[in-house]
């Protein structure tokens, strides 16, 4: 035998050399070998394929579903659940081989041509030095990485934030020229630093926007306690749509809101010149000339108030919408918790977690 690279393109090679038979199996298939089967069949060659026809090879990254609709109309597949290794016969030559997954980075020698036997080659690396490299390296936990493949495959943690939504909170500063004049005229519990920018009732305007994100939120993830929020990833792209749509209501939403925040702060504005217009009359600044008028010292409280108060613009692209994606880790895996609080997250939905299905598997050998 000789040890050999196999990949699709080879294999689709060998298929495209082949005359008269052609025997395939495989957890699952690319599109370029089944191109490569359906060529051959064309050529009235015969052929063989068997395939693991549940969804746990696409899971696990091996070929592709486009693959099995090209050859399910024109070629019978034998299922065979659990398969993961690999054999091609083309024309009496046999190939066994192991399936590469997309999770994989590099394709080694992962496959065998059965030929003549070839006399064994010396071992090189001696087993001080292989025990040297795996401490450097730790054999990783296999048991640990396929619970961890599995639980990403059915979760993520997703986090959505809405910031910029509650403008009732948005305060400005006072000009310290301002505050100091309220201080010395005995104002300095009336005029803080920091003014209430919108009233309190402004909610209004705002609040369903925030329910709808709160809505989009509770419709799509749950909240495990002390670690997070999840999404179920079957449910992720209705969530992306989802989130997709409220992106373009937003903008129309900021886009009416333009004119009311406009308002606000032109009222807020007034509000403040009128409660120190009074002040400066009574003790003007020393920069501005004797004997001002009314209309002067409100003039001078607008200009300096405009160089605090922030522009429409500026306020509305505080308001923004995020979202954001994680995945499991080993760290949260070796958690018992985490496994208590997600299933009780979940308690309403019919769901067989990995790790009792893994358990369950394991108990069966």
């Amino acid at each position: 035998m000789r040890f050999m690279t196999i990949t699709d393109e080879v294999i689709a090679e060998k298929i495209d050399a082949a005359r008269e038979e052609v025997r395939y199996a495989a957890p699952a298939m690319s599109i370029i070998v089944a191109e490569a089967l359906l060529r051959f069949v064309n050529r009235s060659g015969k052929v063989e394929v068997t395939l693991d026809c549940s969804a746990n090879p696409y899971r696990e990254g091996f070929g592709d579903l486009t693959a099995l609709d090209l050859l399910v109309s024109c070629i019978p597949i034998a299922d065979e659940r659990d398969l993961r290794m690999g054999m091609l016969e083309v024309d009496g030559t046999t190939y066994s081989y192991v399936p590469v997954s997309k999770q994989n980075e590099h394709v080694q020698k992962n496959g065998i041509v059965h030929t003549a036997p070839l006399p064994p080659q010396a071992f090189v690396m001696s087993t001080a030095e292989l025990r040297h490299e795996l401490r450097r390296q730790p054999v990783p936990d296999f048991t640990m990485q396929k619970r961890l493949t599995a639980y990403r495959n059915m979760i993520q943690f997703a986090e959505i934030s809405f910031s910029g939504g509650r403008l009732e909170k948005t305060t400005m500063k006072i000009p310290n020229h301002l505050l100091n004049i309220a201080k010395e005229r005995g104002f300095e519990e009336k005029m803080k630093a920091s003014y209430q920018l919108f009233d309190k009732h402004f909610s209004l305007y705002t609040k369903p926007m925030s329910d709808r994100v709160e809505q989009l939120r509770s419709t799509y993830t749950r909240t495990v306690v002390g670690y997070g929020n999840v999404i179920l990833t079957e449910e992720k792209e209705h969530f992306l749509k989802a989130l997709s749509r409220l992106k373009v209501d937003m903008e129309t939403y900021t886009a009416q809101l333009r004119q009311e925040v406009a308002k606000q702060i032109q009222k807020t504005k007034q509000e403040l010149v009128e409660n120190f217009t009074p002040l400066l009359l009574i003790n003007p600044p020393a920069e501005l000339p004797e004997h001002l008028t009314e209309e002067q010292v409100r003039a001078y409280i607008d200009l300096l108030l405009c160089e605090e108060i922030p522009h429409v613009d500026e306020i509305l692209k505080r308001i923004e919408l995020h979202h954001n994606f994680k995945d499991m880790t080993e760290e949260t895996l070796q958690d018992e918790e985490f496994y208590r609080q997600l299933e009780k997250a979940y308690r309403d939905r019919e769901i067989v977690w990995p790790r009792h299905d893994l358990q369950q598997a394991e108990w069966q050998l």
